[in-house]
């Protein structure tokens, strides 16, 4: 496997806590990944579009009162130091 090393490519992903404490879990694991990518979270107003896309696709429709509860609830998550796709509805936070 080390002789085709360049020729591979393996993605792991996750929020960074999670992905630092898998990276130290073994003995050289992390140098064994060259390039690593970090992305910033969404922000409230783009959780708001990936959730009407949801819902169209679904074939409903956010009424403006929806909308703006679900902006304000991203918005407090995101107050509150927490990520906001971490807080988001259906998914517990782990703080």
């Amino acid at each position: 496997m080390e002789d085709h090393r360049h020729d591979v490519v393996v993605i792991a992903a996750g929020y960074a806590p999670e992905m630092q404490q898998f990276l130290a879990s073994f003995p050289g694991l992390a140098s064994r990944f060259s390039h690593r990518f970090e992305f910033e979270d969404y922000g409230p107003e783009e959780l708001v579009t990936v959730v009407e896309r949801h819902a169209t696709e679904g074939g409903y429709e956010l009424s403006l009162h929806v909308r703006a509860r679900l902006l304000a609830h991203f918005a407090a998550a995101r107050a509150a130091g927490r990520s906001a796709t971490a807080a988001s509805p259906g998914r517990p936070s782990t703080r």
